[in-house]
């Protein structure tokens, strides 16, 4: 649970770093979204993995449905 909601823009940056302060502050996970990536957001959604870490986010957010174009 984040301590305030998330305000986000579209094509803003995402990243995800989580810390072990048992063991002399070691970070155990360290994602950011690609450059240029207009959904970042949706690193927030699901599971994240690198290595063997896995952090598993829940949240509101959905892709958009763009228009049809005609």
């Amino acid at each position: 649970v984040f301590p305030r909601p998330i305000r986000w823009k579209w094509g803003q940056p995402v990243r995800i770093r989580v810390t072990d302060h048992d063991w002399k502050d070691r970070v155990v996970l360290d994602i950011r979204s690609a450059d240029g990536e207009p959904l970042a957001l949706q690193l927030l959604t699901g599971d994240v993995w690198q290595g063997p870490n896995r952090v598993s986010f829940g949240s509101d957010f959905a892709l958009p449905v763009l228009p049809r174009v005609e």
